[in-house]
C-alpha cells in the first residue's frame, strides 16, 4: 500500500508524468473543485490502478519521491523497526531484561531536549517487588501491609505469605 498525497494541481501534474500516465495531465492540472466530471475521475481511478499494479510501493515511493510528490509506503511495524531510518533515529533502546540473553528493543523518544538528558533503560521491577514500598508511600504501616498480604490483598517477594 501507498499513500500519496498530491493535493496541489502541481504535484498532480509530476505524479502523473512521473507514472507515465501523460494522456492524464490535462486532468491532473485542473485546479476547479468539481473540475472532473464522474467518467474523468472514473478514468483516472482506473489509470492509477492499473499503473500501481506494475511495481512493488517500495518503488512508487522512490519514483514519486524523485519527482517532488509526497508519498510513502505503508509500513508495518517489523519493517518500521528494521528501517535504516528508525535505527539513525536513535528512537530505538535497548533494554536488558533478565533470562534474555539480548537486550530487547523498544521505542523510545525521537528526539532529544537541552532540558533532560536521555538515561539508559532498566530492566523493570519483578512482579510485587514494590509493593510494600508503595504502600508505605501510601502511608501504610507495616503491619497493615503484612496484614493486607496475610489475608491475600497483596503480594510480594518481601511480604508474608496468604494465611488460609
Amino acid at each position: 500500500h501507498l499513500v500519496i498525497t498530491a493535493n496541489t494541481s502541481a504535484q498532480a501534474v509530476r505524479m502523473v508524468a512521473a507514472l507515465g500516465l501523460d494522456d492524464l495531465a490535462s486532468l491532473a492540472g485542473s485546479t476547479a473543485p468539481d473540475a472532473l466530471n464522474e467518467a474523468d475521475r472514473a478514468r483516472v481511478a482506473e489509470a492509477l490502478d492499473r499503473v500501481f499494479r506494475t511495481r512493488p510501493a517500495t518503488e512508487w515511493e522512490t519514483i514519486l519521491a524523485d519527482a517532488a510528490v509526497p508519498a510513502g509506503k505503508v509500513r508495518g511495524l517489523g519493517e518500521i523497526l528494521e528501517h535504516p531510518q528508525t535505527a539513525a533515529s536513535g528512537c530505538l533502546d535497548d533494554l536488558p531484561l533478565p533470562g534474555v540473553d539480548t537486550p530487547v528493543k523498544v521505542p523510545g523518544l525521537g528526539f532529544t531536549s537541552d532540558a533532560w538528558s536521555r538515561r539508559p533503560l532498566t530492566q523493570p521491577e519483578g512482579e510485587g517487588e514494590s509493593t510494600r514500598r508503595v504502600l508505605t508511600d501510601l502511608g501504610l504501616t507495616d503491619k497493615e501491609i503484612d496484614d493486607l498480604a496475610r489475608a491475600g490483598a497483596v503480594a510480594g517477594p518481601d511480604l508474608p505469605p496468604r494465611a488460609d
